[in-house]
Formats: structure tokens, sequence, C-alpha cells
């Protein structure tokens, strides 16, 4: 199981700004929370097992959001992968 306190220091050490540890949503998820300029990411835990589940991209202002199923830490994507990925879905 990944601990929540090594998912923030990886998504720091890629370049995410570690804002805060909340809840997700009506599920009651929790949820670590990265940051890059106007580019946002969730990596959300199960609220029973403390586990990661998925993790989420988006823009700022975009509805759009890009979805991958959790492959563990090793594969949290850098800044830039996930503005690429943002960046090609829109056409930008």
């Amino acid at each position: 199981m990944e601990s929540s306190r090594r998912i923030r220091r990886t998504l720091e050490y890629l370049g995410w700004e570690v804002r805060w540890q909340a809840s997700a949503g009506a599920g009651g998820d929790e949820a670590i929370l990265g940051a890059y300029g106007p580019y946002r990411l969730t990596v959300r835990l199960d609220v029973n097992t403390g586990e990661p589940v998925s993790v989420i991209f988006s823009r700022v202002g975009d509805e759009g959001v890009f979805v991958e199923r959790w492959h563990g830490v090793e594969n949290l994507p850098t800044p830039a992968l996930a503005v690429d990925r943002l960046s090609s879905r829109r056409g930008d």
C-alpha cells in the first residue's frame, strides 16, 4: 500500500505543489491535491483502506478532465506530462 506521505513526497519531487489533503467528494474519499500553474492533479484514496484509487488531471476553468486508473507512485505524472496530455486533448 502506498502511504499518503510517500505520494505527497513523490508529487513534490516531480514538481507539483502539494496544497492539502481533503475530502474529495460526496463519497467521502480522501484526496491529495497538487497544482502546477492552472493545472491540478488529484490522487484519490479509498476512505476505508487508504489506498490510492485514481489520478485525475484537470485545468482550472476547463470542464474537461483526464482520468487514469492508479498504477502506483512510480507512474505519477510530471506536471509537463499532464500539461502535454491535457493540451493534446483540447487541441491546443
